[in-house]
């Protein structure tokens, strides 16, 4: 019995340090799982903190893609209104040319009108004074007529002058010859 006390002892002892062990161990697995749940914490903690800095970081971006895709449509819209006010401005360009060359056919229409009716109006005169005409051109052709006979005329004259001259100069010249052969007196 002695043993068996003993033995009740050693295992009583020994379960009672078992327990203790256990309590020990129990203790180290509670206070891993609170350092365990604190690290989760701290890591879902982080977790959202990554995320709302990722979210803003986001919110940033999409803000800075909404401003320029408002710059850029910005800048869109005055590049149509300034195609716009150059194709109205080419239009009012178009249109005062087309009234100037409208004007300016309206003119050279005018101009051919009146020359047209100039000539109908010359045309029946001359028609009407075709008499007086034609004896105007052939006082005129005999006018013409005229100087040039006249011209010639001089021309003959002046010729047939110089001919006597040259003819008298030659009587002279021979009368003084044939007084050089005649004895003096």
């Amino acid at each position: 019995m002695k043993t068996l006390c003993l033995f009740l002892v050693v295992c009583a002892s020994c379960a009672s340090a078992r327990v203790a062990h256990c309590q020990q161990l129990s203790d180290q697995l509670n206070s891993l799982r609170a350092a365990q749940s604190e690290y989760e914490d701290r890591q879902r903690a982080e977790a959202r903190l990554q995320a709302q800095h990722e979210r803003q970081a986001e919110e940033r971006r999409l803000a800075q893609i909404r401003a320029a895709q408002h710059a850029q449509e910005q800048r869109h819209q005055e590049a149509v209104a300034q195609a716009k006010a150059q194709n109205d401005e080419r239009l009012r360009d178009k249109a005062r040319l087309q009234r100037q060359q409208d004007e300016e056919h309206a003119l050279e229409m005018e101009q051919t009108r009146v020359k047209v009716e100039e000539t109908k109006a010359m045309s029946a005169a001359r028609a009407a004074r075709a008499k007086e005409y034609v004896d105007a051109d052939l006082a005129k052709q005999k006018a013409e007529t005229d100087v040039i006979q006249s011209n010639a005329d001089a021309t003959r004259n002046v010729s047939e002058g110089m001919k006597e001259l040259q003819t008298g100069i030659g009587k002279g010249a021979e009368a003084e010859g044939s007084r050089l052969f005649q004895p003096r007196d």
